[in-house]
């Protein structure tokens, strides 16, 4: 690969991004500000012609995302057809709540607030749960944000099996059992449309990975499994006894997840297990979770998702004293000049705060907003 060896293939950028292949890919091709031209940079791999991009290009772009998108006076920004296909696909072309296949793309935070179709602050909901959440009448805005929470995770499961070995299988299938869990607790339909995406990413990962003799006996069964009247708990028995047969247990860290506080997880290096006689000897006295020093345990930073903690509102006890705040010293929004609203609207920059980080402060665009 030469000098793009140390570029991220389509599903590394999925996972870094937690956005589909197929959005980003869509991003190479398509300015998704309406009156832009800024697309995803990438590079094309001699040989097979496989998309590569740089982290620092993936993390500006979304940067870029998350602005506040052009639209006309008193008119939402358009939300482009990439992302629009990226929100029904997420939650299986219907209502995350209520299954209902007639849908609207509703916002997280307001649009009046944000201006902002970053796929992060998009789900979809039918007209009737859509009025509910704007009212707040029975839908919270806490839950919303827990079911897309759960969506990306999942998602990103399954990206992560495409760039990884057998094995990985397995932590989707822990997944799996999670998601069994949260589909028991909660009264959200989205829960099953996410059971049926892990099912088929196993599936493919079943089918198109190399194995060698040792591990054939393995696939023939997960293959099996899937085929059974009950595939979730025929996987999860069959994962259980392997892990048992070979001394292998759940990682104690992200307790087979392969993520920990949404990243890698540093213990089992995204394995998801680790040797069952090393599992009671792992040092996890550094792991133990203290309040975020940014957001101070709300996970938003800013009214958006702490760049920290990345939402999950702890960090590690160990790394707490060495995260470096002074990027995120605040000053006073250079829109609303610390009074929080713009035109009698909370302030779209600050987003009601009055505050911005003074790092970023001399790189917003208030041409959106002369009067």
């Amino acid at each position: 690969m030469g000098i793009l060896a140390s570029k991220l293939n389509r599903y590394d950028a999925a996972v870094l991004l937690r956005m589909s292949p197929y959005l980003i890919k869509w991003f190479t091709t398509h300015a998704p500000k309406k009156g832009h031209t800024q697309k995803l940079p990438f590079e094309q791999e001699n040989g097979n012609g496989e998309l590569l991009f740089s982290k620092s290009d993936l993390k500006q772009f979304d940067s870029y995302l998350a602005e506040a998108w052009p639209h006309e006076r008193s008119a939402r920004p358009t939300i482009p057809t990439g992302i629009e296909h990226e929100i029904k696909n997420e939650s299986g072309h219907q209502c995350v709540i209520c299954s209902h296949t007639n849908g609207v793309f509703a916002h997280i935070d307001d649009v009046h607030n944000s201006e902002n179709n970053h796929p992060h602050n998009l789900i979809y909901l039918c007209p009737n749960c859509h009025d509910k959440y704007d009212n707040k009448k029975t839908i919270s805005r806490t839950e919303i944000r827990a079911i897309k929470k759960d969506i990306l995770d999942t998602r990103v499961s399954v990206w992560r099996a495409h760039a990884k070995l057998l094995t990985s299988v397995f932590t989707l299938i822990k997944d799996l059992e999670n998601i069994r869990q949260k589909a028991s607790q909660s009264t959200s339909s989205v829960y099953s449309c996410l059971s049926n995406e892990l099912l088929t990413a196993i599936k493919s990962k079943t089918r198109l990975t190399t194995v060698d003799q040792t591990q054939q006996s393995l696939v023939s069964k997960l293959k099996s499994d899937l085929n059974s009247d009950n595939a979730t708990d025929a996987l999860i028995k069959t994962r259980t006894e392997s892990l048992e047969e070979n001394s292998l247990a759940d990682c104690p860290l992200c307790h087979g997840s392969g993520v920990h506080n949404n990243w890698e997880c540093p213990v089992c290096r995204g394995e998801g297990t680790v040797d069952k006689e090393d599992a009671a000897e792992i040092d996890r006295s550094g792991d133990e979770q203290v309040e975020c020093p940014l957001c101070h345990g709300s996970g938003s930073h800013n009214n958006w998702e702490c760049p920290v903690c990345r939402g999950a509102g702890t960090v590690d006890e160990g790394g707490a004293s060495e995260i470096d705040l002074s990027g995120y010293k605040q000053v006073d929004c250079p829109l609303c000049h610390g009074s929080g609203s713009h035109n009698n609207w909370e302030c779209p920059v600050c987003r009601g705060e009055g505050t911005v980080d003074e790092e970023g402060a001399s790189e917003i665009d208030l041409s959106d907003y002369d009067e």
